[in-house]
């Protein structure tokens, strides 16, 4: 009994996963990505999100507290603890909302996520 039950609870976790990998695969378009060498604190990185779309212990997805063209083309990120933080725009809107006001929006999200993070060394 108790290994089903174990058994159970791995599937859900494994299945659970591939749903963030399917979700995020099946929404995100355009997309940046940085992986930082250093964790990140996911409480700290709440404050750049408008509202959070999903959270566990090890990452949060949301849509960005930033300027936009409209509402619905805010630009989303997948933050996870061990340092990586990947914005995207939703597939829908193709490349639409890349730029706002002469700026690049995935850009200015990255700079964004990192500076509220007290992280800017910035290199290209």
């Amino acid at each position: 009994m108790k290994l089903s039950i174990v058994l159970g609870v791995l599937i859900c976790l494994v299945l659970a996963g591939k749903a963030l990998a399917l979700s995020l695969e099946d929404e995100a378009g355009i997309s940046a990505y940085v992986k930082l060498n250093r964790p990140i604190d996911l409480n700290t990185v709440k404050s750049a999100f408008k509202s959070i779309n999903h959270e566990t212990d090890t990452y949060v997805r949301g849509m960005l507290n930033i300027e936009a063209l409209t509402e619905e083309m805010r630009p989303w990120a997948y933050v996870s603890s061990d340092g990586w933080i990947f914005v995207y725009l939703p597939k829908e809107f193709g490349r639409a909302g890349i730029y706002y006001n002469g700026q690049n929006n995935l850009e200015r999200c990255i700079k964004k996520i990192c500076t509220i993070l007290g992280y800017s060394d910035f290199a290209y």
